[in-house]
């Protein structure tokens, strides 16, 4: 499925096709990265995923909810007219990942790894690309402590990625608040830097306020 940057309906009858599997051998891991029920036995899962997709090129997230940026390893977005040598505009791309992940859950401490895998290839659009293919990769690194269950928490990660257009790596931390004692709100303070992005697109440090309703 795929959406269009100036609609908020579907525009192609372009497919997604993913899957994902994990195991959990020593009961239920849970919703999300925290472990904000403290629990007293500790858990771990190990998973991994892929998805394939052949989609329109989107600078511009527009009001669906599907719409993506797809940025290189340098943080310019791939649609961007010229990023993928002078005078080419992208039209169409296939876009393939995968990956892997671990996490950790115990007495309000909780551990989280994910690394992925990207190719991104099938170019189609004007102009002489500079390459066929592209391939990146990259992990994110997340430890959190709910030091008032269901309450507060504080935690810190860090993420890179690598591939041809440079190296990124965004590292910080932050505090969380759940609102109503539960993961369907919550208001977050998060401080985030970046290091070696090279985009103007892109600012290297900012800090973050915000409240999340989930349903």
């Amino acid at each position: 499925l795929q959406g269009d940057w100036s609609s908020d309906v579907c525009s192609s009858d372009l497919m997604a096709w993913a899957g994902n599997t994990w195991w959990e051998p020593f009961g239920p891991f849970g919703l999300g990265y925290s472990d904000m029920e403290c629990r007293d036995d500790p858990v771990v899962r190990f998973g991994t995923s892929g998805t394939f997709a052949r989609t329109q090129a989107i600078i511009f997230p527009g009001l669906n909810p599907e719409d993506t940026i797809v940025r290189l390893s340098d943080g310019t977005p791939l649609a961007l007219p010229g990023a993928l040598g002078d005078g080419t505009k992208l039209d169409q791309y296939q876009f393939h990942l995968a990956t892997i992940d671990a996490g950790w859950k115990h007495n309000g401490w909780s551990a989280n790894f994910e690394y992925y895998f990207r190719t991104l290839n099938g170019f189609r659009g004007t102009g002489t690309f500079s390459r066929s293919s592209i391939f990146d990769h990259g992990g994110l690194a997340y430890l959190a402590w709910c030091f008032v269950p269901r309450l507060y928490e504080v935690y810190g990660r860090s993420s890179a990625v690598t591939g041809p257009y440079g190296t990124g790596q965004e590292y910080g931390g932050g505090f969380n608040w759940y609102v109503n004692r539960s993961r369907q709100a919550r208001f977050t303070i998060k401080g985030l830097r970046s290091e070696e992005h090279t985009s103007e697109l892109q600012s290297p440090c900012n800090l973050v306020c915000r409240l999340l309703l989930e349903k």
